[in-house]
């Protein structure tokens, strides 16, 4: 009776966890404020005798009327159908729990909670919600098992016709000693059992990759990437919040040799070279005014990507350094695939279907990354952008004179040491061969210097509205965030006659030492600008806040950070991606082991290390301890080592308790009582044995006490305390007394002192 009552503290833990759990997934931290508010009023009014269960008239109206109000969610497209059913079970969690009457409820909560941590595991990969996910399996496993014992215990009461209130103090001191060990015994054996099996089922059979809503992770609203398209507008000049959402993680390695985090890591995505002005010679309904669109560069035939096989994407002549990136993307709603400039070829562990623009360096996928799992890819790159001869943007985009006079101006576009403008000397043969790189150079030092940086233009609205925005930020604002610097300086080039072009990606500086790897957010989103010089696309960063790298803080909070990002790093990289290659290679492994151990079993120890160092390059090659094959192989030896040893060790317990059970004469018992006996007055068995190993023996007719009454050659402190673990022996046998642990560890220390005097050779042997 003691323990069931713990039930329904157990029940408020799990019903936590599976709110907190579900509101992580679906990043919902007011709905987790309500429910657990909810929660916590219902367990006061129950602590306090207060609580009177909801009529269930009501309970059914609100319920409708909970639906209903999911139901415009859903078809405002606030949110995804599974955060839908998802919201909807948790108000149904606090329903069901303020109309709770009898143990049918209890069982309705308890399918509810579950039902909700599916919805959250489905919609989301983060290991915090991993961490939850396996407390609450294993606190729902004991759940479960008091709610079935409760179940059989109100069953009891009622054939017994006893009050609620009315409890045998006999029973309820049984309960206190038993029932709590018990309980813990059989949830870790279940539990034990249970993942045991996940594991086998995880890494050996399918599980639906490639098709089916469990396959993928639905993408959620702030993930997608709002600001990568392929047009860049200045209309909305509304306050522009940082979004910390993670977009990926990224390795990088130089040469073989991973990064070491001193320097940004830039990552290109779209490059934008036309920038439509006011429409007048566009003529085209389809675009907006004074915005960076994308100009068609013709059809991109689509590559194929899978089983990480690389494909090359163009013939590099320079690999003199070789930038390998390895990439996980989250979900984005877009097409565009992110990586380092001058990709020279491309892998991906998943199937995919890419196109690579040869006119700019472009990567982007047949189709957005919609309601898709995160995806896992491998690019390497060189540095060098393509150029053909198409790619003049001067004479495609709109530009308005004042932009040209602007960038005309010497201390924009430079001059050289003789004072002469650089755009004076444009197309003339006393313009140095680096003429373009110097005008850029220059104007990228000016808009530095000379103008802010700002994320709220809402205060210039009335500068921008019904004018050409980057006429206004040259000549007005002097503010802007980095579209605003990367537009100006383009369009500054573009009037000059040097091709360039926006470029829009991440610059990322957040860099994690301990598993080496870039984390990049949304926040981290950039624009810049690649110029054509006589060294090829260069690339030049105008925007005013880009100036140094932010250095990475050092204080513990920030090696915690670092610690928890790169075990989600493993997470994600070695749990959620885990595919049917993976598996393969797993399998692959595992026989070449046991094939390689069959062939060695005549050979001396140390082909272990042979064995060991043959398995090393797939450590080497993955990267990682917890993805590669070789160590989930061992792994899954050492289990089926550790299952051998247990359930040995489990039979020779067994044979031991047995074998004291008959020397203790308890055979007659019930078995429960018996073993349980057996195990607390396993001290007066190794005394016995103690005794006989120096040749004293009970007989047959005498009793324990007897016994220990007859022992009186030894010496007198050895004596009483043979007697006094005799006496103590009768009140666990026929008494109610039991024995702690550290009262089982003084007894142990008590028959070693006893040990001790009869192995010295002068103690009185027995006649």
């Amino acid at each position: 009776m003691y323990h069931i009552r713990q039930f329904k503290p157990t029940l408020y833990i799990l019903l936590l966890l599976g709110v907190a759990g579900f509101c992580i997934a679906a990043e919902q931290p007011g709905l987790w404020l309500f429910i657990t508010g909810g929660i916590a009023i219902h367990a006061i009014l129950i602590k306090t005798g207060r609580f009177r269960p909801m009529p269930r008239i009501l309970a059914n109206l609100i319920t409708i009327a909970a639906l209903a109000f999911i139901i415009l969610q859903l078809r405002a497209n606030l949110i995804t159908p599974i955060v839908t059913i998802g919201q909807f079970l948790a108000f149904v969690h606090l329903i069901k729990l303020f109309e709770v009457r009898a143990n049918r409820d209890y069982a309705q909560l308890l399918v509810v909670s579950l039902l909700l941590m599916v919805a959250a595991a489905i919609s989301t990969a983060s290991l915090i919600f991993g961490i939850i996910l396996f407390f609450y399996l294993f606190l729902s496993l004991y759940c479960c098992l008091l709610f079935h014992l409760k179940v059989e215990t109100d069953a009891a009461r009622a054939a017994l016709h006893l009050p609620d209130d009315q409890v045998n103090p006999t029973q309820l001191r049984q309960d206190q000693r038993h029932l709590s060990s018990s309980m813990r015994r059989l949830t870790a054996l279940v539990s034990f059992a249970s993942v045991s099996m996940g594991v086998v089922v995880f890494l050996f059979f399918p599980r639906g990759i490639g098709g089916g809503m469990l396959s993928h992770r639905l993408i959620s609203a702030d993930r997608v990437l709002t600001g990568f398209s392929d047009h860049v507008s200045f209309q909305d000049v509304a306050r522009i919040d940082e979004n910390q959402t993670q977009v990926a993680e990224v390795r990088v390695f130089k040469n073989g040799q991973p990064a070491d985090g001193n320097q940004a890591l830039w990552l290109r995505g779209l490059t934008l070279d036309t920038y439509t002005g006011d429409l007048k010679n566009f003529g085209r309904t389809d675009l907006l005014p004074w915005e960076w669109v994308r100009s068609h560069d013709g059809d991109s035939p689509e590559i194929d990507l899978n089983d990480n096989t690389p494909q090359k994407l163009v013939d590099a002549t320079d690999t003199s350094n070789l930038f390998t990136q390895v990439i996980t993307l989250e979900p984005t709603g877009t097409n565009t695939i992110f990586a380092m400039r001058g990709a020279i070829s491309i892998a991906s562990s998943g199937d995919m279907h890419v196109r690579y623009h040869r006119r700019d360096g472009v990567i982007t996928t047949a189709d957005p990354m919609n309601q898709a799992a995160e995806v896992h890819y491998t690019v390497v790159s060189n540095g060098v952008l393509p150029y053909h001869p198409i790619t003049h943007y001067a004479s495609r985009s709109e530009i308005d004179p004042r932009i040209t006079q602007f960038a005309r101006q010497p201390a924009v576009s430079g001059a050289d040491s003789s004072g002469t403008p650089y755009v004076d000397l444009l197309g003339t043969p006393r313009a140095p061969p680096d003429i373009n790189q110097r005008i850029a150079a220059s104007m990228e030092s000016y808009l530095r210097r000379n103008f802010t940086y700002t994320l709220d233009l809402t205060s210039a609205a009335s500068l921008i509205k019904d004018k050409d925005p980057m006429v206004a930020f040259l000549y007005d604002l002097k503010r802007g965030h980095c579209e605003y610097f990367a537009g100006a300086m383009t369009l500054m080039c573009q009037s000059l006659g040097i091709p360039a072009r926006v470029v829009i990606g991440f610059r990322s500086d957040d860099f994690n030492p301990i598993g080496h790897f870039y984390i990049v957010k949304q926040s981290h989103a950039h624009a810049w600008v690649e110029v054509y010089t006589n060294q090829g696309w260069l690339t030049f960063d105008p925007t005013a806040s880009q100036d140094a790298i932010i250095s990475q803080p050092n204080g513990i909070f920030a090696r915690l950070t670092n610690i928890f990002e790169y075990l989600e790093y493993q997470w994600g990289a070695n749990v959620v991606a885990y595919n049917q290659t993976n598996r393969q290679n797993l399998l692959d492994t595992m026989d070449n082991v046991m094939n390689r151990t069959a062939s060695a079993g005549g050979q001396p120890i140390y082909n272990l290390e042979r064995l060991f160092s043959l398995l090393q390059p797939y450590l080497d090659q993955i990267g990682s301890f917890l993805i590669s094959p070789t160590l989930i192989g061992g792994i899954m030896w050492v289990l089926g080592l550790t299952i051998v040893t247990l359930v040995a060790w489990f039979i020779y317990s067994r044979t031991r308790l047995r074998r004291r059970v008959r020397r203790m004469g308890l055979d007659q018992l019930p078995p429960g009582r018996r073993e349980q006996l057996a195990r607390q007055l396993a001290f007066y068995d190794d005394l016995l044995h103690l005794l006989e190993r120096h040749h004293i023996t009970s007989p047959p007719n005498l009793t324990m006490e007897e016994f220990s009454n007859s022992l009186t050659f030894l010496p007198s402190e050895t004596y009483e305390s043979v007697r006094r673990l005799t006496q103590l022996f009768y009140r666990i046998r026929f008494g109610e007394t039991e024995l702690s642990a550290p009262q089982r560890r003084r007894l142990a220390n008590v028959i070693a002192q006893i040990q001790r005097v009869l192995d010295e050779p002068t103690h009185i042997q027995a006649e």
